[in-house]
């Protein structure tokens, strides 16, 4: 599987580490390694049968951060192409509700995939 960056997820990545600045190294461990580890992930559900949503636990020890109550890196793999997109990153908890997390992964999504359909 090859790893696919989008200034989509890049803009989210950002975001995160202005929050957290001393989590860039486990992020970027993690995203370098990702081909090998990504079925660890578990799959996210309510995407249908022909996309998947891969949801990925990263621990960041400088904040104490377990992989229980750290960081989430969704990632979406599209398998036929071999192609691992990461697709948003964010810290447990950062949401509320649920909802309010599921409607921030859509909208996240529907950048990636404007992103993809404009070619930017």
């Amino acid at each position: 599987m090859k790893l696919k960056s989008t200034a989509a997820f890049n803009r989210t990545l950002a975001e995160l580490l202005d929050a957290y600045p001393l989590a860039e190294k486990c992020v970027s461990d993690h995203l370098d390694n990702l081909p090998a580890i990504y079925g660890r992930g578990d799959r996210c559900p309510g995407y249908g049968a022909d996309l998947e949503v891969r949801k990925m636990r990263i621990p960041v020890a400088p904040y104490r951060f377990s992989s229980r109550s750290g960081l989430r890196l969704l990632v979406l793999v599209l398998r036929e192409q071999e192609i691992l997109v990461p697709l948003a990153i964010y810290k447990k908890g950062q949401f509320k509700k649920e909802t309010d997390a599921v409607a921030w992964i859509k909208g996240k999504l529907r950048e990636l995939l404007q992103e993809l359909h404009t070619g930017r």
